[in-house]
């Protein structure tokens, strides 16, 4: 039960809920969850595709953007979703070094984790608040926390922070949230219907260990081991790491796992 109630505790929460446990000795244990859900109407109008951004839209200069998070993964997987675009992106393990770099570097917008060792985001923000007021270049301070309390977003504002985001944070809301409060546009494919590319030619570039890695954390259903393992595939193919960073964070497991049965690539060795 063990590692199945961690990744239903971790898919509840992904979705904003919460899994609630009673225990009595000698009888059992009973789970609850709660998750937020609307209902539909019937005359809601039909979702649309959006179009696939390309990238930045010319002619708006330097994009530079820096993320804070003392987890390495957590870096990464933003750096993926917005290297591509044609941000510019630096990286910083703690608030100490998110001040430093905002000193010389000056980014437009920071992505600050709010807990972190040595300055956490809360401090961080404060400093670099106090820098601002000084005369230093402004900058927007985004918020992005796991926490699950109900007064963390006052909190983050208080210490000087724009806005608030929660984990895991989605590759479409970090896009939207970035354009919102920098006024930026994108360059977006003309068809929204996502084109047809030959997926498997290239899982091929991809190296069977971290395919098979891939396999066996969607077939687990292990959300934490998808995500790192989807973030070994991006250096290889961006493309094929947004299709499945897109599929994991739809529950769409099936889909990953039947293109690597197409690909034969991560089938695990007959002995």
């Amino acid at each position: 039960m063990g590692l199945g109630l961690a990744i239903s505790q971790q898919l509840i929460e992904k979705m904003g809920g919460k899994l609630e446990v009673q225990s009595t000795l000698g009888q059992g244990s009973q789970f609850e969850f709660q998750i937020p859900v609307c209902l539909s109407s019937p005359n809601q109008p039909a979702i649309h595709l959006q179009k696939k951004i390309l990238g930045l839209a010319p002619d708006q200069g330097e994009i530079r953007i820096l993320i804070v998070d003392d987890d390495a993964h957590n870096c990464h997987l933003l750096e993926q979703y917005l290297s591509p675009l044609g941000f510019q992106i630096q990286l910083a393990e703690n608030g100490q070094v998110a001040v430093e770099k905002y000193k010389f570097w000056q980014p437009h917008l920071i992505l600050l984790d709010m807990r972190m060792p040595i300055m956490d985001g809360y401090q961080a923000a404060r400093e670099i608040r106090n820098l601002i007021k000084a005369g230093h270049p402004t900058t927007v301070i985004v918020a992005v926390t796991a926490s699950a309390f109900s007064n963390e977003q006052a909190k983050t504002l208080a210490a000087g922070c724009d806005l608030f985001v929660r984990k895991p944070v989605q590759e479409q809301e970090i896009w939207n949230l970035i354009a919102e409060q920098l006024g930026l546009q994108y360059r977006y494919a003309e068809d929204p219907q996502p084109q047809q590319k030959n997926w498997v030619a290239l899982l091929s570039a991809i190296p069977s260990q971290k395919l098979t890695n891939l396999r066996e954390a969607a077939e687990l259903g292990y959300m934490e081991a998808l995500e790192k393992a989807i973030v070994a595939i991006f250096p290889h193919s961006p493309e094929l790491g947004h299709l499945l960073n897109q599929w994991a964070q739809q529950f769409e497991y099936s889909e990953i796992l039947n293109l690597l049965s197409d690909s034969h690539l991560s089938q695990k060795p007959v002995l």
